[in-house]
């Protein structure tokens, strides 16, 4: 149909009229009226780009932040980076643009729809219409929820759609966070296997070469600190092995747990750690590497046999043919003159040695928790102040090779020099009787080299007192104070036990290629040759390098809640076009210019101009004054309407009585009216009752 201008007082409705088009309106002509007669309802021009661009941006929005779930389920895992960074700025602005673009999308949804269904043959219900335009955001849709109140499913249904908005804003805003993840890399260690090393007192020459670094090696871990001495580490940052408890079931593993160890306790094999070579196969940043290695010691289970023994009678419990004590402690002899050329004018002050049982001549396999044990003989100076000085104290120790295999942690730190024991279990191989692991003391070199090197390690120049291994083994802090005398009777037999095992070892190891241990190289592996090499110390072991790097993680749940609120999001942005393509009529809802069309009231704007949109009608009437008044002033009952402001503002009386509206009037004489349009407008005294 086609719109033509229509008269004052009447609406001209012609069903046979062609079908109306719209365009954009002119300014008004000075004659009064709309120029250029009928208009079509066609959008044309710039109008009609700006609405096609307009439209476009619509939905692509929704389809961005789809892309941005993308995004974040694409850096799942993804370590840190500029890009990634890019990303996780974009997620902070979607709690503002987010709502921003949904009210958008779904005020024009419902105004759309309420205008295509005004549009229908069959209309709409005026409650449900005033329901539906009057959602044009979360806080009109409640409003008209709570007080029209006639349409409540769709005003629900409504309210869960704007619901969404700030749901999907803080998924978005959600959807990525940090974490971290491990990536693991194997590779081959290599370590000093105890076993797998010649001594340096298997020769007496080399022995006599490598006495310095032997003894000092030694001292230095017997000086060190109490909280030295307990760490899992030694001097040079090598992982020391944990003695296994006596009393712990043989090929049972079990976690290392140092607490357990009292304050006097000896905690480790030894006092020097383990060779560790070949940490080099991790990835860049921060590594942990694991990986399980075989080592070996000698544990001492001692029995004390006497003290306050007088020098003179020692023989009936140590005789001569194990050890002659005249020339083992010189200072009972008051001989001055060393055993051994080449060393000072100095005394030990306790003397050990070995026996172990004789193999068999046969290939019989067996295991090692049924090899006999060896013995040692421990004699040390006991003596207190006050008493004879020539006193001894005897000890009988039975002595076990234990093999043990020891999980090893180093790191997490870039160098992986941070290594500990942490998980145990003790080996019961099989080995033949000529190769059971005592057999090494079957060397008298050996045996000898040892025993004298080890007494004579930390010598005093003052005969009166007490070597610092002495004062170690019966418990001492700090072994080095020089005390003057130890009173062995009084020396836990456990304690001393633990000790000895600890010192022991910590010598016998110095032996074992002492110029290496100081300059061991954590990353650095061997050489083919020393590898390959029949005098290689090294043993080799499969380990793992996990390195555990910062990374984003994208939350499921968040990404599930954004997807769905963007896919209805998107449905209304479609939704809207294809009901703007369905609509015909001008946008005439919700427009205060609206008001003015056929109303006879509004005697300023001409007449006709129904092809208008609500902008255009108000672009072209934006000079005409308005009101909402009572245009019966003079009468008993007013009558309130939307007028355009005469010339001259009526005077309505006070005494008046209006229809519809009951309210006491006001007992002053002044008339009121309320004009909404322009800056002069004001509200004057009471009105009654309205018509």
């Amino acid at each position: 149909m086609s719109y033509t201008p229509v008269c004052e007082t009447a609406i001209s409705c012609n069903p046979e009229s062609p079908e109306p088009h719209h365009e954009q309106c002119e300014e008004l002509a000075a004659t009064g009226t709309w120029p250029g007669g009928p208009k079509s309802l066609k959008i044309h021009g710039f109008a009609l780009f700006f609405t096609w661009v307009w439209n476009a941006l619509l939905v692509m929005g929704p389809i961005l932040f789809i892309i941005l779930a993308v995004l974040g389920l694409h850096l799942d895992g993804q370590p840190i980076s500029s890009y990634g960074q890019h990303v996780v700025q974009l997620t902070l602005l979607s709690p503002t643009i987010y709502p921003i673009l949904f009210t958008a999308i779904a005020a024009r949804f419902y105004r759309n729809f309420a205008r295509w269904r005004l549009e229908k043959r069959q209309g709409i219900e005026l409650g449900l219409l005033e329901q539906i335009f009057g959602s044009q955001s979360l806080a009109g849709a409640l409003e008209r929820l709570l007080f029209v109140r006639t349409q409540i499913t769709a005003g629900l249904l409504i309210l869960f759609t704007w619901s969404l908005s700030p749901l999907g804003g803080q998924s978005a805003a959600r959807l990525i966070d940090k974490g971290y993840s491990t990536k693991v890399n194997n590779g081959t260690v290599y370590y000093h296997h105890p076993s797998f090393q010649f001594s340096s007192f298997l020769s007496g020459e080399e022995s006599d070469n490598d006495k310095a670094s032997i003894n000092t090696l030694y001292t230095s871990s017997l000086l060190s600190s109490s909280d030295q001495k307990r760490s899992p580490r030694d001097l040079w940052n090598l992982p020391r092995i944990p003695r296994f408890p006596t009393d712990a079931p043989d090929e049972e593993e079990r976690d290392v747990d140092l607490s357990s160890f009292s304050e006097k306790d000896s905690i480790y094999t030894s006092l020097l750690g383990l060779g560790i070579q070949g940490l080099d196969f991790q990835e860049s940043g921060a590594s942990q590497y694991n990986f399980t290695v075989e080592s070996s010691y000698f544990d001492f289970d001692c029995d004390r046999i006497a003290t306050r023994i007088p020098f003179n009678q020692s023989n009936k419990y140590f005789p001569e043919a194990s050890l002659n004590l005249t020339k083992a402690l010189p200072a009972f002899s008051r001989r001055y003159e060393p055993f051994h050329l080449g060393y000072d004018e100095s005394y030990n002050t306790f003397a050990a040695s070995i026996a172990v049982p004789i193999t068999l001549d046969t290939n019989k396999s067996i295991s090692l928790n049924k090899v006999p044990p060896g013995y040692m003989l421990f004699v040390t100076i006991d003596w207190v102040l006050g008493e004879t000085f020539n006193n001894l104290a005897l000890f009988n120790c039975s002595m076990e090779r234990i093999i043990l295999h020891s999980d090893i942690q180093c790191g997490p730190s870039p160098s992986s020099t941070t290594c500990k024991a942490t998980r145990q279990k003790r080996i019961n191989n099989r080995y033949s009787t000529r190769n059971f692991p005592l057999n090494l003391f079957e060397f008298d070199t050996l045996k000898f080299n040892l025993l004298d090197r080890w007494r004579n390690a930390d010598r005093n120049s003052d005969m009166h007192k007490m070597s610092p291994t002495g004062n170690y083994l019966a418990g001492s802090e700090f072994p080095f104070n020089g005390q003057v005398e130890q009173n062995w009777s009084a020396v836990n037999v456990t304690m001393f036990s633990r000790r000895l095992t600890t010192a022991f070892n910590t010598y016998y190891q110095a032996s074992l290629a002492p110029a290496n241990h100081t300059t061991n190289s954590f990353t650095k592996s061997p050489s083919e040759d020393e590898i390959s090499s029949i005098y290689s110390p090294l043993n080799l072991t499969l380990g793992t390098a996990s390195t555990k790097r910062e990374v984003y993680r994208t939350k499921g749940v968040w990404v599930t809640l954004l997807l769905i609120t963007t896919f209805i999001l998107e449905i209304l942005a479609l939704l809207g076009i294809l009901l703007q393509s369905l609509i015909r009529g001008p946008d005439v809802l919700g427009f205060a210019s609206t008001m003015t069309r056929d109303n006879p009231y509004c005697a300023t704007a001409p007449p006709g101009g129904t092809f208008l949109d609500g902008p255009d009608r108000a672009r072209q009437l934006r000079q005409m004054r308005v009101q909402l008044a009572d245009i019966l002033p003079g009468d008993e009952k007013g009558y309130i309407a939307f007028r355009d402001v005469p010339l001259e503002h009526q005077i309505q009386s006070q005494d008046q009585q209006y229809e519809g509206i009951s309210a006491k009037p006001s007992s002053s004489s002044q008339k009121g009216y309320i004009d909404i349009a322009g800056p002069e407008a004001k509200v004057r005294n009471h009105w009654g009752s309205i018509d």
